[in-house]
């Protein structure tokens, strides 16, 4: 288990939360209106659903790097 969230502190720091977490705001920001504009609501509903899910992931990561 320590492996495990050792490993995790490794890879994500405080800059790659930021970074994805940035890069997932634009997503749902700029690119899930221009599909929803060019009529892909398809897509639009895809991009909010993983855009929504990365959020609440990034902010799970970055409590638990500050907890542990």
């Amino acid at each position: 288990m320590y492996g495990i969230m050792l490993i995790l502190k490794t890879v994500f720091d405080k800059y790659a939360i930021i970074v994805i977490l940035l890069t997932v705001l634009f997503s749902l920001l700029i690119d899930a209106p221009k599909y929803r504009a060019k009529g892909f609501f398809k897509e639009c509903k895809i991009v909010r659903i993983f855009s929504y899910l990365y959020i609440i992931i990034g902010i799970m990561i970055f409590i638990f790097l500050k907890v542990v």
